[in-house]
């Protein structure tokens, strides 16, 4: 063979070694040494029992934790322990589990400020998974992508920001960078993160409601021959139907932590539904104004109400309901 092709082919090898030598040293394909280990991301989101998040990563602040009881989540902050937000704790499940790392930036720790990664000013989340040790991930700014326009009526539609955000393993050096908004989505606050649940059911379901009221205002509205009655008096089938519907994923998010219900409610109504448990929302008066509310749908959770908010919406009186011939 000709000695200027053997050249050529060892020169060629050459470059190939070099170029898995650097893969190596920056992934650990081999490893033995890790500055960014990629399979850590394959989180199984099953065996997952605890996330922890610290905002800016602040010793002085309360960590919010999400903490896995049997199948239910539970949202945490100092004193308070109440039920979760379960579609945001599946997000933030999804998010980690599928992380797309697009750029190994720096991995220099001098740059680590100029993208938000420091100890002190990067949100650590914390997962908890069974068998594990447990694993931090700091999140730093996020940084839009300019996107080009193409006609006006495209300009006119808001749409939600795309970009990357800038990342670090704790322990690690090496800034990253992961398509999406992991800094705005983790930095929720301890409201965002609790259930906001009040009633969620279907109207097809529910054939009954009783309404426990002070004095002798109490009445049981029910199906009788396929028609809505109020008391015994025809109902207006539109109001029924606008009271059952707005039932359906009701929220409230005022909350009235450590609240210990006194003797038995003021107000309370129980929905009842076809092959189901009954529904029970109980009230509370305070004063002329304030009504502690919860439900057994949120089991736990107490709402405060003014009298024209969330009282208003689930205490009807029975004069609402009756039908008046127009």
């Amino acid at each position: 063979m000709p000695k200027k092709n053997t050249n050529t082919i060892l020169l060629i090898l050459l470059l190939i070694l070099a170029g898995i030598y650097a893969a190596t040293k920056i992934f650990d394909l081999t490893g033995k040494k890790s500055n960014f280990n990629v399979d850590r991301f394959q989180i199984d989101t099953a065996a997952v029992n605890k996330i922890v998040i610290n905002p800016n990563n602040n010793e002085n602040a309360k960590d919010i934790q999400l903490v896995k009881t049997g199948n239910t989540w539970k949202a945490k902050k100092g004193d308070i322990s109440t039920n979760a937000n379960s579609r945001l704790v599946r997000s933030y499940l999804n998010v980690l589990a599928n992380l797309n790392i697009e750029s190994l930036i720096s991995k220099n720790p001098d740059s680590w400020a100029e993208y938000n990664v420091t100890d002190t000013s990067a949100t650590k989340v914390t997962l908890h998974e069974a068998g594990e040790k447990p694993f931090s991930l700091l999140i730093g700014r996020f940084e839009p992508k300019q996107q080009k326009r193409k006609n006006q009526l495209r300009r006119r539609r808001r749409r939600r920001p795309q970009g990357n955000t800038y990342i670090r393993v704790e322990g690690n050096n090496s800034v990253f960078t992961v398509k999406g908004m992991l800094s705005m989505l983790f930095k929720r606050g301890f409201s965002d993160l609790r259930d906001h649940t009040v009633t969620n059911l279907s109207e097809s379901n529910v054939t009954g409601v009783s309404f426990k009221y002070p004095a002798d205002s109490s009445y049981k509205m029910r199906l009788k021959d396929s028609v809505w009655v109020a008391g015994n008096q025809p109902a207006d089938t539109n109001k029924v139907k606008s009271y059952f519907g707005s039932l359906n994923n009701l929220s409230h998010g005022l909350f009235k932590d450590q609240f210990t219900p006194e003797g038995e409610p003021d107000f309370k109504l129980i929905l009842n539904r076809a092959k189901k448990d009954q529904i029970p929302v109980s009230c509370y008066k305070q004063n002329e104004n304030t009504y502690i509310i919860t439900s057994s749908q949120n089991e736990g959770t107490y709402f405060e109400s003014s009298k024209s908010d969330l009282f208003r919406k689930l205490f009807k009186p029975k004069s609402y309901f009756v039908y008046n011939g127009q």
